[in-house]
């Protein structure tokens, strides 16, 4: 895979590990081996400062070659849900996915 890009990605902890959960998604972040793009928005409630931090921890830690691109004004699925949504975020996120796979592929 030439890179990928994350929407605001959901749950990266679960309430409880189970069979079903045997660990936290973001403590897998080592095995992401391509470019990626993470984007949130500033108010997402799922990813608040402290996951931000964390996220950005773990990408460090493991060298990921990552991004963290953070809309400040922006909410939780802002380009899906129609009462979070931000037309000018929707747009720029566009620009900035599809700039970060046009040149992880040109490479």
């Amino acid at each position: 895979m030439a890179g990928c890009v994350l929407f605001y990605p959901s749950q990266p902890v679960f309430g409880v590990l189970d069979d079903r959960h045997p660990a936290h998604p973001i403590d897998l972040l080592w095995a992401l081996r391509c470019p990626t793009l993470f984007i949130y928005g500033g108010r997402d409630s799922v990813m608040p400062p402290n996951r931000l931090a964390t996220l950005r921890s773990e990408l460090n830690r493991w060298q990921v070659p990552a991004e963290v691109a953070v809309y400040p004004d922006a909410d939780h699925a802002f380009a899906s849900v129609p009462a979070r949504y931000r037309a000018s975020v929707d747009r720029d996120s566009w620009r900035r996915a599809t700039d970060f796979i046009g040149t992880v592929i040109a490479r």
